[in-house]
């Protein structure tokens, strides 16, 4: 046989194995979306084994970190995410959100909040950016920062477009925090009264010790309304 030949046999080769293992991603996507996550995870890391490492290594170690996800192993989700911050593009910028879901699972609020805002920060995508954002609110609303939440939430919503079942998640958070807000104005202002009244009998004691007590406050809620003006 030619030399010729040969390469052009072991071109063929190879590319045979190529279309074999983008058939078994497939076949592992499949599985994925019926939420049949085990028998998802051994075709992913059947592929994810391999000597080389291409796109669809990261694509599959990916899915990986999203199939624990889903079974709430986030120690194992976050080991292939961070795996999958070697993909390119929107993949890395998919990866970072699930090791700051990761985070969420565990109730690691602070490291998760770090994570979704590595991704504002890097990336322009607007549906990477309405994820982050939505997460994020998410994350500030579990520490009761319904402020900041409230500020990110509105910032997911300019960024959904198109994505109708993230933009009814939206929605939702939107009102319930939009209420959650009503509430904090409500209790800023009636502080705001006993400070007015505090200083009206010149108590100024009293005053100084309510301003101590409205800082507190709004920094609980996450944010600084007309307290702090004062």
């Amino acid at each position: 046989m030619l030399k010729r030949d040969w390469v052009f046999f072991i071109f063929l080769f190879w590319i045979a194995i190529a279309l074999s293992q983008e058939s078994k991603f497939q076949e592992g996507e499949k599985l994925f979306k019926e939420k049949k996550y085990n028998k998802a995870i051994a075709i992913f890391r059947e592929i994810l084994d391999r000597l080389e490492w291409d796109e669809l290594s990261a694509k599959s170690a990916l899915r990986l970190g999203q199939c624990y996800l889903a079974l709430e192993d986030y120690q194992n989700a976050r080991k292939f995410f961070n795996m999958a911050i070697k993909g390119e593009d929107e993949l890395k910028g998919e990866a970072m959100i699930g090791i700051g879901l990761s985070y969420m699972g565990e109730k690691n609020y602070d490291s998760a909040i770090d994570e979704f805002s590595q991704v504002l920060n890097q990336f322009k995508s607007d549906k990477l950016l309405a994820y982050a954002y939505y997460n994020r609110g998410l994350a500030f609303k579990n520490k009761g920062w319904f402020i900041k939440a409230l500020s990110d939430f509105k910032n997911a919503k300019a960024k959904a477009k198109g994505e109708e079942e993230l933009l009814k998640a939206i929605e939702a958070q939107l009102a319930d925090c939009q209420q959650r807000q009503e509430e904090f104005k409500s209790g800023e202002e009636a502080y705001l009264t006993r400070i007015q009244n505090a200083r009206a009998m010149g108590d100024m004691d009293g005053c100084a010790h309510l301003l101590r007590e409205l800082a507190r406050y709004c920094e609980d809620w996450g944010g600084y309304g007309q307290g702090d003006r004062l």
